[in-house]
């Protein structure tokens, strides 16, 4: 499992059962803490912390000038499911598996 914190809502815009598409090379973590700091790093308004279950994110930890932020990255093109989605205060939180 790993996590992706981004300063934007995207509640309304992954419902469950939706397939999306990341276009650009992704990057996520395996710290669950490391996405909330990302999620309020732009100005703590409005966000979204998104839970992926990935196949082929590649561990670059090793290769990072952060390793404690035990990044990953999605290559582009990563298909993405919505499994399901809440909204707690402001911040929305989706769950999303690779397809």
């Amino acid at each position: 499992t790993l996590w992706r914190g981004i300063a934007v809502d995207l509640f309304d815009e992954y419902k469950e059962g939706k397939i999306i598409t990341w276009w650009s090379i992704s990057s996520c973590t395996a710290d669950i803490n490391v996405a909330k700091n990302f999620m309020s790093c732009l100005g703590g308004g409005a966000a979204s912390l998104i839970t992926l279950h990935c196949k082929t994110a590649c561990d670059v930890s090793g290769l990072s000038f952060y390793p404690h932020e035990c990044e990953s990255l999605l290559q582009p093109g990563t298909k993405l499911k919505v499994l399901s989605r809440r909204k707690k205060g402001n911040i929305a939180e989706i769950e999303v598996e690779e397809v």
